[in-house]
């Protein structure tokens, strides 16, 4: 869960098998129809959000099948990259730069280079 459109409520994104599908939260507590974002390999398994490039809105990697998906701040994402898979994914400042890095299969870690 995160606040993938700045409404300062959390929404859902949730993996599905080659999408990543977000649910924005409205005022009243209630759920909007699914936003779907298509990805090139499964998506099924752990997401992690994080705003990786530095623009303020979160963005979404996975560790299956690694891509990363910038946020457009309005719940859609446009996708940007691609890693080899993993088992799992974390997202932490590995190396103290304050922005946020991406582990995946527990044994990589992608340092955000973002400006």
């Amino acid at each position: 869960m995160g606040d993938v459109n700045g409404d300062g409520r959390p929404d859902i994104i949730v993996a599905n098998q080659n999408s990543v599908a977000v649910l924005l939260r409205n005022s009243n507590g209630t759920y909007q129809a699914p936003i779907i974002t298509v990805t090139p390999f499964t998506s099924s398994g752990q997401l992690v959000l994080a705003d990786f490039n530095g623009d303020g809105k979160l963005d979404v990697a996975s560790g299956v099948g690694q891509f990363l998906l910038l946020g457009n701040g309005d719940g859609t994402f446009q996708q940007l990259t691609m890693a080899p898979g993993g088992s799992g994914a974390a997202v932490g400042d590995f190396n103290g730069d304050g922005k946020p890095d991406l582990a995946v299969g527990g044994v990589e870690v992608l340092l955000n280079h973002s400006h």
